[in-house]
């Protein structure tokens, strides 16, 4: 009597458990499913947009380009400008700002410190 209600426990507790297991199983199986074809209309609407997507990329990397090359040839522009302008700034230099007075005390190696006024 014993063993048969053992038995009979066992086998009503690994019945219970199949049914939850297939329960599970259909539940996990329609689950999968669903994801799936989600994940396909995803999938299918990324690769009708993907022309759009590299037409907008090749646009993008043309703009970036063009202004790169833009803000080069300011740069360089302003470049040459500052560089003619201190190439202007020494040839209009004046002379130095030196008096000879008397060319014989310049030579004169006691008295050359009055040289420069």
């Amino acid at each position: 009597m014993i063993n048969n209600l053992g038995t009979r426990l066992f086998k009503s507790v690994t019945d219970k458990a199949g049914d939850l297991g297939d329960k599970f199983e259909e539940e996990f199986s329609r689950l999968s499913y669903n994801i799936t074809a989600e994940i396909d209309a995803i999938v299918t609407e990324a690769i009708s947009l993907s022309g759009y997507i590299k037409v907008a990329l090749v646009i993008l990397c043309i703009l970036l380009v063009l202004a790169i090359i833009r803000l080069s040839a300011f740069g360089l522009r302003c470049i040459i400008f500052k560089a003619r302008d201190w190439i202007r700034a020494n040839e209009n230099k004046p002379p130095p700002q030196v008096e000879f007075f008397d060319r014989q005390r310049l030579l004169d190696p006691k008295t050359s410190s009055y040289a420069f006024v």
